[in-house]
């Protein structure tokens, strides 16, 4: 949970960027008006890798 809906929005733009920079991309979702929800999987390999625990890391700096 973050302050207000600015700070969501700011949060989620920070996790696209570290998400690009790792060309891995998770479901991002904002729900209430100050929640976030992240799901990081390998869709093509039907679950979690290393490659979705690194980008969990990345996300925990935010």
């Amino acid at each position: 949970m973050l302050a207000d809906f600015s700070s969501v929005l700011a949060f989620t733009v920070k996790v696209g960027i570290e998400s690009e920079k790792m060309d891995h991309h998770p479901d991002i979702f904002i729900h209430s008006w100050n929640k976030c929800k992240i799901i990081i999987s390998t869709h093509s390999q039907g679950g979690v890798t290393e490659k979705d625990i690194s980008l969990a890391h990345a996300i925990e700096k935010v």
